[in-house]
C-alpha cells in the first residue's frame, strides 16, 4: 500500500518578486493511496473508508506569527544595521528567499 502527497510548486513572479504557491497538482485531491508502487491506479474514497486508511489535513501557513516579539526585534535590528529597511522585501530579496504577496 503506497500513499501519494501531491507537491507543492512554487512559481515566481520576475516583475513583482512574489511568489505563488501551488498545491494539489489534479486540482482536488492532495493525497491517495495506491496498491500500485507507481500511483497510476488510485484507491476510491469509498475503497479508503472500507480499508480504515487515515485521511489526512493538509495546511499551509506562516510560522512567522509564532515568534516571540525578542526575535521579531533581532531580525528587525539585523536588517537595520545593514542597512534595510525591515518593512520592505528587499532583505528578504537580497537574501534570495522568495517572495510572497498577501492578497
Amino acid at each position: 500500500l503506497f500513499l501519494f502527497i501531491a507537491p507543492v510548486t512554487l512559481n515566481r513572479c520576475p516583475k513583482s518578486g512574489s511568489t505563488e504557491v501551488r498545491w494539489l497538482a489534479n486540482g482536488k485531491d492532495h493525497y491517495f493511496w495506491s496498491f500500485d508502487p507507481s500511483g497510476s491506479n488510485l484507491l476510491s474514497k469509498r475503497v479508503c473508508d472500507l480499508l480504515g486508511l487515515p485521511k489526512y489535513r493538509t495546511d499551509i501557513l506562516s510560522m512567522a506569527w509564532k515568534l516571540p516579539n525578542y526575535q521579531h526585534d533581532a531580525v528587525k535590528y539585523l536588517q537595520e544595521i545593514q542597512g534595510f529597511d525591515p518593512w520592505a522585501q528587499d532583505f528578504a530579496r537580497a537574501c534570495g528567499l522568495p517572495l510572497f504577496e498577501v492578497l
